[in-house]
Protein backbone atom coordinates (compact mmCIF):
# COMPACT_ATOMS: atom_id res chain seq x y z
CA UNK A 1 0.00 0.00 0.00
CA UNK A 2 1.73 3.16 -0.75
CA UNK A 3 1.02 6.13 1.18
CA UNK A 4 0.51 9.89 -0.13
CA UNK A 5 1.95 12.76 1.96
CA UNK A 6 2.87 15.19 -0.16
CA UNK A 7 1.21 17.95 -2.56
CA UNK A 8 2.13 18.10 -6.61
CA UNK A 9 4.50 20.50 -6.91
CA UNK A 10 2.17 24.38 -8.07
CA UNK A 11 -0.78 25.63 -7.38
CA UNK A 12 -3.70 23.06 -7.43
CA UNK A 13 -4.86 23.06 -10.85
CA UNK A 14 -8.98 22.42 -10.71
CA UNK A 15 -9.08 21.72 -14.24
CA UNK A 16 -6.46 18.59 -13.44
CA UNK A 17 -8.42 17.41 -10.59
CA UNK A 18 -11.40 16.79 -12.91
CA UNK A 19 -10.31 15.87 -15.98
CA UNK A 20 -7.59 13.93 -14.63
CA UNK A 21 -7.77 12.94 -11.42
CA UNK A 22 -5.49 15.11 -9.85
CA UNK A 23 -5.47 15.78 -5.83
CA UNK A 24 -3.69 17.73 -3.76
CA UNK A 25 -2.47 18.17 -0.10
CA UNK A 26 -2.10 21.85 1.24
CA UNK A 27 -0.64 22.42 4.38
CA UNK A 28 -1.79 25.90 4.77
CA UNK A 29 -4.97 26.38 2.86
CA UNK A 30 -7.49 29.79 2.65
CA UNK A 31 -7.75 31.33 5.74
CA UNK A 32 -6.34 28.73 7.95
CA UNK A 33 -4.99 31.03 11.00
CA UNK A 34 -8.40 32.53 11.67
CA UNK A 35 -10.72 29.34 10.63
CA UNK A 36 -8.79 26.36 11.89
CA UNK A 37 -8.68 27.83 16.15
CA UNK A 38 -12.27 28.43 15.62
CA UNK A 39 -13.11 24.91 14.53
CA UNK A 40 -11.10 23.40 17.20
CA UNK A 41 -12.63 25.66 20.19
CA UNK A 42 -15.96 24.14 19.01
CA UNK A 43 -15.10 21.22 19.41
CA UNK A 44 -14.43 22.11 23.19
CA UNK A 45 -17.41 24.04 23.06
CA UNK A 46 -19.26 20.98 22.18
CA UNK A 47 -17.59 18.76 24.57
CA UNK A 48 -18.44 20.93 27.55
CA UNK A 49 -22.19 21.21 26.55
CA UNK A 50 -22.77 17.36 26.26
CA UNK A 51 -20.23 15.93 28.43
CA UNK A 52 -19.42 18.62 31.14
CA UNK A 53 -16.50 21.14 32.52
CA UNK A 54 -14.26 18.05 33.35
CA UNK A 55 -14.17 16.21 30.15
CA UNK A 56 -13.52 19.74 28.03
CA UNK A 57 -10.83 20.45 30.48
CA UNK A 58 -9.26 16.78 29.39
CA UNK A 59 -9.66 17.48 25.89
CA UNK A 60 -8.53 20.85 25.39
CA UNK A 61 -5.44 19.33 27.90
CA UNK A 62 -4.79 16.10 25.65
CA UNK A 63 -6.10 17.16 21.83
CA UNK A 64 -9.17 16.27 20.29
CA UNK A 65 -6.98 12.89 19.05
CA UNK A 66 -7.69 11.83 22.57
CA UNK A 67 -11.22 12.30 22.83
CA UNK A 68 -12.05 9.05 23.06
CA UNK A 69 -10.59 8.84 25.99
CA UNK A 70 -12.67 11.58 27.99
CA UNK A 71 -16.19 12.11 25.57
CA UNK A 72 -18.58 9.41 25.74
CA UNK A 73 -18.73 7.21 22.14
CA UNK A 74 -22.34 7.07 22.34
CA UNK A 75 -22.44 10.84 22.15
CA UNK A 76 -20.15 11.30 19.18
CA UNK A 77 -23.07 11.69 16.64
CA UNK A 78 -24.30 15.16 18.90
CA UNK A 79 -20.79 16.30 18.62
CA UNK A 80 -20.74 16.42 15.21
CA UNK A 81 -23.95 17.63 14.79
CA UNK A 82 -23.42 20.87 17.13
CA UNK A 83 -19.96 21.42 15.63
CA UNK A 84 -21.77 21.19 12.40
CA UNK A 85 -24.40 23.85 13.24
CA UNK A 86 -21.87 26.18 15.55
CA UNK A 87 -19.50 26.55 12.65
CA UNK A 88 -21.96 26.50 9.19
CA UNK A 89 -21.90 30.09 7.90
CA UNK A 90 -17.64 29.95 9.03
CA UNK A 91 -17.35 26.88 7.10
CA UNK A 92 -19.41 27.81 3.74
CA UNK A 93 -17.09 31.19 3.90
CA UNK A 94 -14.07 29.17 4.24
CA UNK A 95 -14.79 26.62 1.00
CA UNK A 96 -15.61 29.86 -0.56
CA UNK A 97 -12.22 31.27 0.11
CA UNK A 98 -10.10 27.56 -0.98
CA UNK A 99 -12.70 27.88 -3.66
CA UNK A 100 -11.47 31.36 -4.65
CA UNK A 101 -7.62 31.74 -3.17
CA UNK A 102 -6.46 28.31 -3.21
CA UNK A 103 -8.21 26.97 -6.42
CA UNK A 104 -8.34 30.26 -8.23
CA UNK A 105 -12.21 29.61 -9.32
CA UNK A 106 -14.23 32.48 -11.05
CA UNK A 107 -17.82 33.19 -9.80
CA UNK A 108 -20.11 31.69 -10.62
CA UNK A 109 -19.25 28.48 -8.40
CA UNK A 110 -21.03 26.08 -6.32
CA UNK A 111 -20.82 25.18 -2.09
CA UNK A 112 -22.64 22.16 -1.48
CA UNK A 113 -25.03 22.94 1.37
CA UNK A 114 -23.83 19.48 3.08
CA UNK A 115 -21.10 20.02 5.60
CA UNK A 116 -19.98 16.49 7.46
CA UNK A 117 -18.12 16.65 10.81
CA UNK A 118 -16.11 13.20 10.78
CA UNK A 119 -15.25 11.79 14.11
CA UNK A 120 -13.85 8.63 14.15
CA UNK A 121 -12.70 6.95 17.39
CA UNK A 122 -10.24 3.34 17.84
CA UNK A 123 -12.47 0.91 16.20
CA UNK A 124 -11.85 -0.98 19.31
CA UNK A 125 -13.44 1.51 21.39
CA UNK A 126 -16.15 2.55 18.94
CA UNK A 127 -17.10 -1.01 18.47
CA UNK A 128 -18.30 -1.23 22.69
CA UNK A 129 -21.12 1.32 21.75
CA UNK A 130 -24.24 0.00 22.77
CA UNK A 131 -26.40 2.57 21.10
CA UNK A 132 -25.84 6.05 19.92
CA UNK A 133 -27.94 9.09 20.46
CA UNK A 134 -28.60 10.49 17.44
CA UNK A 135 -29.59 14.54 16.56
CA UNK A 136 -32.60 16.23 15.15
CA UNK A 137 -30.80 17.02 12.25
CA UNK A 138 -33.70 17.44 10.52
CA UNK A 139 -35.44 19.93 12.34
CA UNK A 140 -32.68 22.44 11.98
CA UNK A 141 -31.92 21.84 8.00
CA UNK A 142 -35.73 22.56 7.61
CA UNK A 143 -36.08 25.96 8.66
CA UNK A 144 -32.71 26.51 6.71
CA UNK A 145 -34.58 25.21 3.63
CA UNK A 146 -37.86 26.90 4.75
CA UNK A 147 -36.18 30.55 4.66
CA UNK A 148 -34.10 29.68 1.27
CA UNK A 149 -37.92 28.61 -0.05
CA UNK A 150 -39.01 31.60 0.80
CA UNK A 151 -36.62 33.43 -1.42
CA UNK A 152 -36.36 31.36 -4.04
CA UNK A 153 -39.55 29.13 -4.53
CA UNK A 154 -38.48 26.72 -7.28
CA UNK A 155 -37.19 25.18 -4.03
CA UNK A 156 -40.66 24.13 -3.36
CA UNK A 157 -41.18 22.62 -6.59
CA UNK A 158 -38.37 20.87 -7.02
CA UNK A 159 -38.89 19.41 -3.41
CA UNK A 160 -42.95 18.31 -4.90
CA UNK A 161 -41.17 16.86 -7.81
CA UNK A 162 -39.12 15.08 -5.96
CA UNK A 163 -41.62 13.10 -4.05
CA UNK A 164 -43.93 12.64 -7.50
CA UNK A 165 -40.57 10.78 -8.76
CA UNK A 166 -39.49 9.16 -5.93
CA UNK A 167 -39.20 6.15 -5.20
CA UNK A 168 -36.61 5.01 -7.83
CA UNK A 169 -35.60 2.09 -8.93
CA UNK A 170 -32.27 2.47 -6.50
CA UNK A 171 -34.50 3.32 -3.92
CA UNK A 172 -33.11 0.02 -1.82
CA UNK A 173 -30.26 1.21 -0.28
CA UNK A 174 -29.42 -0.23 2.84
CA UNK A 175 -26.80 0.66 4.80
CA UNK A 176 -27.29 -2.10 7.80
CA UNK A 177 -26.70 -4.72 5.25
CA UNK A 178 -23.47 -3.03 4.52
CA UNK A 179 -22.41 -2.49 8.38
CA UNK A 180 -24.40 -5.29 9.82
CA UNK A 181 -24.42 -4.96 13.61
CA UNK A 182 -21.90 -2.33 14.09
CA UNK A 183 -23.16 0.72 15.94
CA UNK A 184 -22.98 3.67 14.06
CA UNK A 185 -19.76 5.48 15.64
CA UNK A 186 -17.78 2.29 14.71
CA UNK A 187 -18.83 2.27 10.28
CA UNK A 188 -16.70 3.69 8.06
CA UNK A 189 -17.31 4.43 4.35
CA UNK A 190 -16.56 1.30 1.93
CA UNK A 191 -14.83 1.64 -1.68
CA UNK A 192 -17.47 3.85 -3.24
CA UNK A 193 -17.60 7.14 -5.56
CA UNK A 194 -19.66 9.68 -4.42
CA UNK A 195 -22.20 10.25 -7.80
CA UNK A 196 -23.35 6.50 -7.06
CA UNK A 197 -25.15 8.06 -3.62
CA UNK A 198 -26.10 11.32 -5.73
CA UNK A 199 -23.36 13.60 -5.44
CA UNK A 200 -22.91 16.26 -8.91
CA UNK A 201 -20.41 15.23 -11.45
CA UNK A 202 -16.85 17.02 -11.42
CA UNK A 203 -17.37 17.75 -7.89
CA UNK A 204 -13.85 18.88 -5.76
CA UNK A 205 -14.07 17.36 -2.45
CA UNK A 206 -12.40 19.14 0.60
CA UNK A 207 -11.16 17.19 3.08
CA UNK A 208 -9.57 18.50 6.10
CA UNK A 209 -7.55 17.18 8.79
CA UNK A 210 -8.34 18.60 12.19
CA UNK A 211 -6.87 16.24 14.60
CA UNK A 212 -5.67 12.49 14.82
CA UNK A 213 -5.54 11.72 11.75
CA UNK A 214 -2.53 8.90 10.12
CA UNK A 215 -2.15 6.27 7.87
CA UNK A 216 -3.94 4.00 10.24
CA UNK A 217 -7.12 5.47 10.22
CA UNK A 218 -7.07 8.22 6.82
CA UNK A 219 -8.96 8.25 3.67
CA UNK A 220 -7.98 5.70 0.76
CA UNK A 221 -7.43 6.73 -2.58
CA UNK A 222 -7.62 4.63 -5.60
CA UNK A 223 -5.75 6.65 -8.10
CA UNK A 224 -5.61 3.88 -10.71
CA UNK A 225 -8.90 3.69 -10.95
CA UNK A 226 -9.91 7.26 -11.93
CA UNK A 227 -12.32 7.45 -15.17
CA UNK A 228 -12.60 3.45 -15.07
CA UNK A 229 -16.18 1.78 -15.29
CA UNK A 230 -16.64 0.87 -11.42
CA UNK A 231 -19.79 -1.68 -10.69
CA UNK A 232 -21.58 -1.17 -7.62
CA UNK A 233 -24.71 -2.88 -5.86
CA UNK A 234 -27.04 -0.08 -5.45
CA UNK A 235 -28.47 -1.72 -2.18
CA UNK A 236 -25.13 -1.82 -0.31
CA UNK A 237 -23.44 1.05 -2.01
CA UNK A 238 -20.49 -0.97 -2.42
CA UNK A 239 -18.24 -2.98 -5.31
CA UNK A 240 -19.88 -6.03 -7.13
CA UNK A 241 -18.54 -8.83 -6.38
CA UNK A 242 -15.56 -9.36 -9.14
CA UNK A 243 -14.75 -5.66 -9.04
CA UNK A 244 -11.03 -6.04 -8.84
CA UNK A 245 -9.29 -2.66 -7.51
CA UNK A 246 -5.82 -1.68 -8.02
CA UNK A 247 -3.01 -0.37 -5.49
CA UNK A 248 -4.79 1.49 -2.22
CA UNK A 249 -2.86 4.71 -1.63
CA UNK A 250 -3.20 5.87 2.13
CA UNK A 251 -3.19 9.59 2.60
CA UNK A 252 -0.73 10.67 5.58
CA UNK A 253 -2.16 13.98 6.69
CA UNK A 254 -1.23 16.36 9.76
CA UNK A 255 -3.39 18.70 11.77
CA UNK A 256 -4.69 21.85 9.31
CA UNK A 257 -3.84 19.48 5.92
CA UNK A 258 -6.25 20.03 2.92
CA UNK A 259 -6.57 17.03 1.00
CA UNK A 260 -8.40 18.27 -2.69
CA UNK A 261 -9.27 15.57 -5.08
CA UNK A 262 -12.11 14.52 -7.33
CA UNK A 263 -14.95 12.16 -5.99
CA UNK A 264 -15.18 10.49 -9.02
CA UNK A 265 -12.10 8.77 -7.79
CA UNK A 266 -12.73 5.30 -5.99
CA UNK A 267 -12.23 6.22 -2.68
CA UNK A 268 -12.65 4.64 1.30
CA UNK A 269 -11.93 5.69 5.25
CA UNK A 270 -9.68 3.32 6.69
CA UNK A 271 -11.00 1.55 9.38
CA UNK A 272 -9.49 3.42 12.69
CA UNK A 273 -6.67 0.68 13.69
CA UNK A 274 -4.45 3.69 15.45
CA UNK A 275 -5.33 4.71 18.81
CA UNK A 276 -5.62 8.00 17.91
CA UNK A 277 -9.30 9.61 17.05
CA UNK A 278 -9.68 10.82 13.91
CA UNK A 279 -11.60 13.92 13.72
CA UNK A 280 -11.87 15.83 9.92
CA UNK A 281 -14.43 17.59 8.31
CA UNK A 282 -15.33 17.63 4.34
CA UNK A 283 -17.19 19.86 2.26
CA UNK A 284 -17.91 19.75 -1.66
CA UNK A 285 -17.45 22.90 -4.15
CA UNK A 286 -18.63 22.75 -7.55
CA UNK A 287 -16.76 24.63 -9.93
CA UNK A 288 -19.78 25.19 -12.41
CA UNK A 289 -23.44 24.56 -12.38
CA UNK A 290 -24.31 20.90 -10.91
CA UNK A 291 -25.34 17.97 -12.78
CA UNK A 292 -26.40 14.36 -11.38
CA UNK A 293 -27.18 10.97 -12.05
CA UNK A 294 -31.02 11.17 -11.61
CA UNK A 295 -30.55 7.19 -11.28
CA UNK A 296 -28.72 7.75 -7.73
CA UNK A 297 -31.06 7.46 -4.56
CA UNK A 298 -31.36 10.41 -4.17
CA UNK A 299 -29.48 13.72 -4.99
CA UNK A 300 -27.65 17.16 -3.17
CA UNK A 301 -29.27 19.39 -5.24
CA UNK A 302 -28.92 22.50 -2.79
CA UNK A 303 -25.95 24.41 -3.37
CA UNK A 304 -24.58 27.87 -2.10
CA UNK A 305 -23.53 30.39 -4.66
CA UNK A 306 -20.12 32.07 -4.74
CA UNK A 307 -21.20 35.15 -4.95
CA UNK A 308 -24.05 34.63 -2.25
CA UNK A 309 -21.14 33.71 0.17
CA UNK A 310 -19.45 36.25 -0.56
CA UNK A 311 -21.88 38.96 0.41
CA UNK A 312 -22.56 37.37 3.43
CA UNK A 313 -25.83 35.63 2.25
CA UNK A 314 -25.54 32.22 3.96
CA UNK A 315 -29.50 31.55 3.56
CA UNK A 316 -29.63 31.84 0.07
CA UNK A 317 -29.89 28.32 -2.05
CA UNK A 318 -29.78 27.83 -4.98
CA UNK A 319 -31.23 24.57 -6.14
CA UNK A 320 -30.56 22.07 -9.17
CA UNK A 321 -33.00 19.58 -9.48
CA UNK A 322 -31.36 16.46 -10.76
CA UNK A 323 -34.21 15.48 -13.44
CA UNK A 324 -33.31 18.73 -15.10
CA UNK A 325 -29.77 18.82 -14.78
CA UNK A 326 -28.41 15.56 -15.90
CA UNK A 327 -24.60 15.37 -17.12
CA UNK A 328 -21.71 12.83 -17.09
CA UNK A 329 -17.92 13.91 -15.95
CA UNK A 330 -15.35 15.98 -17.84
CA UNK A 331 -12.76 12.84 -17.43
CA UNK A 332 -11.98 10.66 -20.99
CA UNK A 333 -12.91 7.26 -20.18
CA UNK A 334 -10.21 4.32 -19.58
CA UNK A 335 -10.68 0.80 -20.23
CA UNK A 336 -12.00 -1.29 -17.09
CA UNK A 337 -9.21 -2.03 -14.24
CA UNK A 338 -7.97 -5.67 -14.86
CA UNK A 339 -5.59 -7.62 -12.80
CA UNK A 340 -3.60 -10.60 -13.90
CA UNK A 341 -2.27 -11.61 -10.36
CA UNK A 342 -5.61 -12.92 -9.35
CA UNK A 343 -6.83 -16.47 -10.25
CA UNK A 344 -10.31 -17.76 -9.09
CA UNK A 345 -11.80 -21.33 -9.51
CA UNK A 346 -15.19 -23.17 -8.59
CA UNK A 347 -15.20 -26.84 -6.98
CA UNK A 348 -18.31 -28.61 -6.77
CA UNK A 349 -17.18 -30.42 -3.80
CA UNK A 350 -17.00 -29.55 0.00
CA UNK A 351 -13.74 -28.26 0.74
CA UNK A 352 -13.30 -31.18 3.30
CA UNK A 353 -13.56 -33.72 0.39
CA UNK A 354 -11.53 -32.77 -2.31
CA UNK A 355 -8.66 -30.82 -3.63
CA UNK A 356 -9.08 -27.03 -3.51
CA UNK A 357 -6.79 -26.58 -6.74
CA UNK A 358 -3.86 -28.35 -7.99
CA UNK A 359 -0.37 -27.70 -6.92
CA UNK A 360 0.55 -26.03 -10.67
CA UNK A 361 -2.68 -23.50 -10.71
CA UNK A 362 -0.16 -21.69 -7.47
CA UNK A 363 1.83 -19.40 -9.47
CA UNK A 364 4.18 -17.58 -6.94
CA UNK A 365 2.51 -13.79 -6.88
CA UNK A 366 -0.89 -14.80 -7.80
CA UNK A 367 -3.20 -15.02 -5.26
CA UNK A 368 -5.84 -18.09 -5.88
CA UNK A 369 -9.60 -17.99 -4.71
CA UNK A 370 -11.62 -21.15 -4.22
CA UNK A 371 -15.31 -20.96 -4.34
CA UNK A 372 -16.46 -24.14 -2.66
CA UNK A 373 -20.32 -24.58 -2.11
CA UNK A 374 -19.32 -24.72 1.61
CA UNK A 375 -16.51 -22.16 1.69
CA UNK A 376 -14.90 -19.23 0.08
CA UNK A 377 -11.01 -19.65 0.59
CA UNK A 378 -7.88 -17.35 -0.74
CA UNK A 379 -4.18 -19.68 -0.91
CA UNK A 380 -0.64 -17.91 -1.75
CA UNK A 381 2.61 -19.35 -2.45
CA UNK A 382 5.29 -17.60 -1.01
CA UNK A 383 8.99 -17.15 -1.48
CA UNK A 384 9.85 -20.09 0.30
CA UNK A 385 7.36 -22.23 -1.77
CA UNK A 386 4.90 -22.30 0.89
CA UNK A 387 1.09 -22.79 0.80
CA UNK A 388 -0.81 -20.70 2.93
CA UNK A 389 -4.68 -21.40 2.94
CA UNK A 390 -7.26 -19.04 4.65
CA UNK A 391 -11.25 -17.81 4.77
CA UNK A 392 -11.33 -14.72 2.48
CA UNK A 393 -13.95 -12.95 4.12
CA UNK A 394 -12.63 -9.66 5.76
CA UNK A 395 -13.51 -10.79 9.43
CA UNK A 396 -14.71 -6.56 10.06
CA UNK A 397 -17.82 -6.62 7.65
CA UNK A 398 -17.24 -10.11 5.31
CA UNK A 399 -15.84 -8.28 2.74
CA UNK A 400 -14.87 -11.06 -0.05
CA UNK A 401 -10.77 -10.30 -0.46
CA UNK A 402 -10.16 -11.27 -3.74
CA UNK A 403 -10.81 -8.16 -5.30
CA UNK A 404 -8.23 -6.96 -3.12
CA UNK A 405 -4.74 -5.94 -3.81
CA UNK A 406 -2.03 -8.11 -2.84
CA UNK A 407 1.57 -7.96 -2.75
CA UNK A 408 4.62 -10.24 -1.49
CA UNK A 409 3.65 -10.08 2.44
CA UNK A 410 -0.30 -8.77 2.48
CA UNK A 411 -3.31 -8.94 0.76
CA UNK A 412 -5.78 -5.83 1.21
CA UNK A 413 -9.38 -5.71 1.68
CA UNK A 414 -11.25 -3.66 -0.76
CA UNK A 415 -13.86 -2.61 1.33
CA UNK A 416 -12.01 -0.35 4.16
CA UNK A 417 -7.93 -0.62 4.39
CA UNK A 418 -7.16 -3.69 6.39
CA UNK A 419 -4.75 -5.78 5.26
CA UNK A 420 -3.59 -9.54 6.28
CA UNK A 421 -0.38 -10.83 6.52
CA UNK A 422 0.27 -13.53 4.00
CA UNK A 423 2.56 -15.06 6.93
CA UNK A 424 -0.17 -15.59 9.41
CA UNK A 425 -3.23 -14.07 8.55
CA UNK A 426 -3.08 -11.08 10.96
CA UNK A 427 -4.42 -8.22 9.93
CA UNK A 428 -3.45 -4.20 11.32
CA UNK A 429 -6.23 -4.32 14.36
CA UNK A 430 -5.75 -6.92 17.14
CA UNK A 431 -9.54 -7.92 16.83
CA UNK A 432 -9.23 -9.23 13.18
CA UNK A 433 -7.12 -11.98 11.79
CA UNK A 434 -8.23 -14.58 9.06
CA UNK A 435 -8.85 -18.16 9.73
CA UNK A 436 -5.98 -20.58 8.90
CA UNK A 437 -6.44 -23.85 6.94
CA UNK A 438 -4.28 -26.63 6.98
CA UNK A 439 -2.98 -27.56 3.71
CA UNK A 440 -1.68 -31.27 2.79
CA UNK A 441 -0.41 -32.13 -1.20
CA UNK A 442 -1.34 -35.31 -2.24
CA UNK A 443 -1.69 -36.46 -5.96
CA UNK A 444 -0.76 -32.96 -7.51
CA UNK A 445 -3.70 -31.61 -5.59
CA UNK A 446 -3.86 -29.28 -2.83
CA UNK A 447 -6.08 -30.38 0.45
CA UNK A 448 -7.13 -28.13 3.12
CA UNK A 449 -8.13 -29.24 6.45
CA UNK A 450 -9.70 -27.46 9.48
CA UNK A 451 -7.14 -26.69 11.97
CA UNK A 452 -8.16 -27.50 15.58
CA UNK A 453 -10.16 -24.87 17.66
CA UNK A 454 -7.40 -22.23 19.02
CA UNK A 455 -4.20 -23.78 17.49
CA UNK A 456 -1.57 -21.08 15.93
CA UNK A 457 -0.28 -20.57 12.54
CA UNK A 458 2.35 -22.72 12.14
CA UNK A 459 3.83 -25.99 10.35
CA UNK A 460 0.04 -27.47 10.05
CA UNK A 461 -1.62 -24.14 8.18
CA UNK A 462 1.06 -24.07 4.99
CA UNK A 463 2.99 -27.03 3.28
CA UNK A 464 5.89 -26.62 1.01
CA UNK A 465 5.86 -27.47 -2.45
Amino acid sequence: MATISRMASGKPDASAILSKGAYYILDRCASHSEVYPVVCEAFYSGVEKLAGEESAKHVRRDGLAMLHKHFPTEKVLLLEEYVRSALKETLLDWSFRVGSEDLGLSHPFYVDHLIVIRIHYPFDVARKAKTAERPDAARADFWDHAVSAIRNPRIILNQASRAIRRPRKNSSYDPDQFHGALAKPARSHGAHIDTWYGHSFDGINLWWSIDGVNVDNTVILYPDMFARPVDFDPKSMYLSKGQQVSEPHQVDLKPGELLLFNPEMLHSTQVNVSETTRVALTTRINPHEPKFNDEAPFNFEHWHNSRDIEHRKYKALDVFPAGKHRGEPSYLSRPRYESATTKTISVNHPSSEGPACAIGDLTPGVKVAVDFPDAKVILWRDANNEIKAYSRLCPHVGVDLVDGWHDADHVHCPGHGLKFAWEDGHSNCASFKLRAYGVELRDGGVFLFKRPQGASAGAEAAASV
